[in-house]
């Protein structure tokens, strides 16, 4: 049988019994179990183990009187803060364009909001602007 991984486009063959005929997928586990006719058994084809997409993001806040500097994060006591943002993805082997970025205020107990993209859609890095 082949294999189609979705994320890079690839087939791969997989060994299952003889004459496969149909196939099944478990959405819980993600298995896919064919059934074999000319052996009279199932295989059970179990998925590989997912990567997460490795990103890296630079944030840059703006310079004004109520900004923090010195500090690792971004820090200012504005509560309509204005910054710029690049995100970065190096999965290989293709690196998919970053979609979104997230920010959220008063650290855990802020609402997430979406930032503005302010590159092209498909950049890679991405630039991305406060609301």
């Amino acid at each position: 049988m082949s294999v189609i991984d979705g994320a890079t486009n690839t087939a791969s063959s997989v060994s299952a019994g003889t004459t496969p005929v149909r196939a099944a997928l478990n959405l819980r586990t993600g298995k896919v179990y064919v059934s074999n006719l000319g052996s009279n058994d199932v295989t059970a084809i179990a998925p590989s183990a997912t990567q997460s997409v490795p990103l890296t993001a630079s944030v840059s806040g703006v310079s004004d009187a109520q900004t923090i500097s010195g500090l690792s994060l971004f820090a200012t006591s504005n509560r309509n803060p204005s910054f710029t943002s690049a995100v970065t993805s190096s999965y290989l082997p293709t690196a998919p364009a970053p979609t979104a970025l997230h920010y959220q205020l008063d650290t855990a107990q802020g609402t997430w909001q979406q930032a503005t993209g302010a590159s092209g859609v498909g950049a890679n890095p991405a630039s991305y602007d406060s609301l």
